[in-house]
């Protein structure tokens, strides 16, 4: 075995062999018939190039040494190359090491196959696709990082024709510093007294590795500008507020200003970034108020071609604020979901949007309506606006093409023929028309078909459609449409009778109110084929009026129940009706007819007269004209606290006018609070929507006001009267007769009631009893022991108490309102027997009617008395009729009850 220097030299390796070390062995193994070389500890400088390699003397056949690789690759990867950020640095022969048998210095070159995706590899400051190991050692081959947020990258590298071989390459990450710049509107912002958001338009953040919490924006100088986060004034923020939509840029009205921003992250900060503001008068021009064209009871959206404002900055957004509602009608708006609510504010863009509609409310038809406005820009407003809603009127078209002609019949079928109704500019469909009955058939029937075997019977103030047309007779109607209805419309019927049939002329007769109409043979007559002179006896007289009979001298008899008058009387213009003047829209007199020559059979029947009312009546006070209300609370304005009555019932409700300055107090609309208003109906009132809001510091104050009917007008002056919140009792005692006997009496507020100034009405004022068994209430008209109830149940006369001669203790009894209660005694006072009244109501008990039908009134359910009064002399006067039936009175013979046989 011996070295071989100087053969080495003489081989390829001759150019750097001064920085080789290597040892060549050669010797003889166990076949010493066999030569075997080795070649060991190949190095460059201080870099091993190969360890050991060594050959049996075959030319082919490698020794089977397990230290020995299979295929040799010419070059390989030592260690990573590790590069900072954004920097060149470059691949040594540590990165990249060659193999000696299978690389050849001057014929080898290394092919760049895979470029790196995140640098570019560099050959003598150039890219190249190849370089030479000579390269390397040279360091001539560079990598250059393109300074992104990467951790690693990679080359693949091909030496000849050997495989593929890829050298990774570690990136050390480098903080870089956040980037600040102008946005894409510029850094000019004209605006003044503006709060803006400042977003990509005109300032643009980034730092791609930092955090957007931690990178912070510092305010360096500012000159008429400042920054807001959540309408505070910051001097800094973070780049997560900026993402998110949370920075205000502020101008603070001077003509110039400026703001210097700065950002970092920790570590480095950005350029400063300058941006200025000039600011300029925001000006509001008007572009459209054309209004809009509704028809009654629908609604309509107000388009941009109906209501439209511009700014001389367009970006600017404008607001519309509404300052008087309208009076027939509501604006709305259309929420996220679809859902129109009542609004008192929207914008521009709402209008755009097709999200703001008028609808009409109010049961009357006026001609127009209107509501006023003012737009707002930034810090800038219009003068007020008004928005004109005009109505278009539909109109009601009824045709009676052909007769309704019943030829000795007694019944025929209403068709389209002979009634036909049609509205315009909008027609309505069938169902949406109705027919409304006024006045019922005098001697027929109305009806309508709901089976093939079954008619129902149309009564006074029942509806039928325009679908079906079964009608027995002549009726008074009105057409209905969802946005108006027509005059009253009379619908003749021509009946011709048959052989024996009764010919009766029933009109209702139009009588004044207060004043005296003729009855004549127009409107009452009545001829058989063998008769014409009846005796017309009266039944059951009229509730509001009188049948008066003149005399020809004059004279005039009011005609009571069981006299007559005669055909004769009603062809010589003698028979009248007289009404009393009281609020009535109709009245009936029920007359049983009988030939005066022959008394065979008698005719019944009920003659209607119609009222028309008069406004006649001034408007007055039922109640105390003060109010109370907690010290700067609000109270709801309700009917029990401005307790006026109109005693006439076909008017307006009442409507209230207030010429307070509302210096104190104010009266404000719930519909859109910020309102004040000095002009509402009793109407507003039940609906609650008026409220009144105390506001100075007067607690005891007066507040002028006018009560008008339309064409009464009744000056009155409020006190309100303002305090901690309380509840007490105002009555509290009922007054039994002289007598000692056992009572039930209806308590009213006169006996109990309670005033407090909580935001409360009668239904939320509770009364409590605890061991009381005299307080009643009627409920479904039967009568149970009340344990509580409220002041409503007391003004509607649900309210009993039982007064017992043996018990005459006074009764404890609590009034609450929220958490405030008072509790007092309920006092029973005897009347002294000197006292003017001395009635005593010993019965009184509900009287239970089953429906269309008759119950008497006897002494179980109504029945008084009086010290040395026989019954006869006992009268009850009625002040109130009731609203769903009548009052009969039955005569001693029994006539009513013959004539009802």
């Amino acid at each position: 075995m011996f070295r071989l220097d100087k053969i080495i030299r003489s081989t390829s390796f001759n150019i750097l062999f001064d920085n080789l070390i290597s040892e060549l062995l050669i010797g003889s193994g166990s076949d010493r018939d066999k030569l075997f070389i080795c070649i060991e500890n190949i190095k460059f400088g201080g870099d091993n190039l190969l360890n050991k390699w060594c050959s049996d003397g075959s030319s082919l056949e490698q020794s089977s040494n397990d230290d020995l690789p299979v295929t040799i690759e010419p070059l390989y990867v030592a260690e990573i190359l590790q590069v900072d950020e954004g920097w060149l640095f470059p691949v040594t022969n540590t990165n990249l090491k060659i193999n000696l048998t299978a690389f050849v210095f001057d014929k080898s070159h290394i092919r760049i196959v895979g470029i790196p995706q995140h640098g570019s590899v560099l050959v003598r400051g150039k890219p190249e696709n190849d370089f030479t190991y000579q390269d390397l050692l040279l360091l001539h081959v560079n990598y250059s990082h393109d300074g992104s947020e990467t951790s690693e990258d990679a080359i693949e590298l091909q030496v000849n024709i050997s495989g593929l071989m890829k050298s990774l390459i570690r990136i050390n990450p480098i903080n870089d510093a956040p980037e600040l710049r102008k946005g894409s509107e510029g850094l000019r912002i004209k605006y003044r007294n503006c709060r803006l958001l400042l977003d990509t338009r005109f300032m643009n953040l980034w730092d791609s590795d930092t955090d957007s919490d931690i990178v912070r924006v510092d305010i360096v100088s500012a000159n008429g500008v400042i920054l807001q986060a959540a309408g505070h004034n910051i001097t800094q923020f973070s780049q997560q507020d900026f993402i998110n939509n949370k920075i205000h840029l502020v101008n603070t009205g001077e003509d110039r200003g400026e703001i210097h921003l700065i950002a970092n992250d920790g570590e480095k900060q950005s350029s400063p970034l300058l941006i200025s503001v000039i600011t300029v008068p925001i000006e509001i021009h008007l572009k459209s108020n054309t209004g809009v064209k509704v028809m009654h009871q629908s609604s309509e959206t107000i388009l941009p071609a109906n209501l439209s404002f511009t700014t001389n900055l367009p970006d600017l957004p404008l607001q519309y604020m509404i300052v008087d509602l309208p009076e027939y009608g509501l604006v709305e708006c259309c929420d996220d979901v679809g859902q129109y609510q009542i609004c008192s504010s929207f914008m521009q863009n709402d209008i755009e949007q097709s999200r703001i509609r008028y609808r009409h409310t109010s049961q009357l038809n006026p001609p127009v309506d209107s509501f006023s406005f003012q737009v707002r820009a930034g810090s800038s407003s219009s003068i007020v606006h008004f928005f004109k809603i005009s109505f278009i009127p539909v109109h009601v078209k009824i045709f009676n093409r052909a007769p309704f002609l019943l030829n000795s019949t007694d019944q025929l079928t209403l068709r389209r023929l002979h009634l036909f109704a049609w509205t315009f500019p909008k027609s309505y469909s069938p169902q949406n028309l109705i027919f409304h009955v006024i006045e019922p058939p005098k001697f027929g029937l109305l009806s309508r078909r709901i089976s093939e075997t079954r008619n129902r019977r149309i009564g006074v103030s029942s509806n039928f459609t325009q679908q079906y047309s079964i009608v027995n007779d002549f009726f008074i109607f009105r057409v209905i449409t969802p946005s108006v209805a027509s005059e009253a419309t009379r619908f003749e019927i021509t009946f011709i009778p048959g052989s024996g049939a009764v010919q009766l002329i029933n009109r209702t007769i139009v009588v004044d109110e207060g004043a005296m109409q003729k009855i004549t043979n127009e409107s009452l007559s009545l001829e058989t084929p063998d008769d014409n002179n009846f005796m017309f006896t009266i039944g059951i007289p009229p509730l509001f009026g009188n049948i008066v009979l003149s005399h020809p001298l004059g004279a005039k008899f009011i005609l009571s129940m069981g006299e007559n008058f005669t055909t004769q009387d009603i062809n010589k213009g003698r028979v009248w009706y007289e009404h009393l003047g009281v609020e009535s829209r109709v009245d009936r007199v029920y007359l049983v007819a009988e030939s005066v020559h022959r008394h065979t059979s008698r005719i019944p029947f009920w003659l209607t007269m119609r009222m028309i009312l008069k406004n006649d009546n001034t408007p007055r006070l039922v109640g105390k004209n003060e109010l109370q209300i907690i010290d700067r609370g609000d109270r709801i304005l309700r009917e029990s606290l401005l307790p006026w009555k109109d005693d006439d019932i076909d008017t307006q409700p009442l409507r209230f006018i207030f010429h307070d300055g509302f210096r104190n107090a104010a009266i404000l609309s719930r519909v859109s609070p910020n309102i004040h208003i000095r002009n509402f109906t009793q109407q507003d009132m039940k609906n609650e929507e008026i409220m009144i809001r105390h506001l100075g510091h007067s607690k005891h104050f007066q507040m002028s006001y006018t009560v008008s009917d339309g064409v009464h007008d009744v000056p009155s002056v409020l006190t309100v009267i303002a305090s901690e919140p309380f509840i007490r009792f105002e009555n509290h005692h009922v007054y039994l007769p002289p007598s000692e006997t056992d009572l039930l009496l209806t308590l009213t507020n006169q006996n109990l009631s309670a005033i407090t100034n909580f935001d409360v009405g009668p239904a939320d004022i509770v009364f409590f009893v605890t061991h009381s068994q005299n307080f009643l209430i009627m409920h479904n008209s039967s009568e149970f022991i009340a344990k509580n109830f409220t002041q409503k149940d007391i003004n509607d006369g649900k309210i009993f108490y039982r007064s017992l001669v043996s018990d005459l203790t006074d009764e404890q009894i609590s009034v609450q309102v929220d958490k405030q209660i008072d509790t007092v005694a309920f006092r029973k006072l005897r009347q002294q027997s000197l006292r003017r009244s001395s009635i005593e109501m010993r019965t009184l008990s509900v009287l239970v009617v089953p429906i269309s039908s008759l119950s008497q009134i006897d002494k179980n359910i109504l029945f008084a008395s009086a010290p040395g009064k026989t019954p006869s002399e006992i009268i009850y006067d009625v002040l109130k009729q009731p609203n769903s039936g009548s009052l009969i009175l039955e005569s001693v013979k029994g006539i009513i009850k013959q004539f009802l046989t």
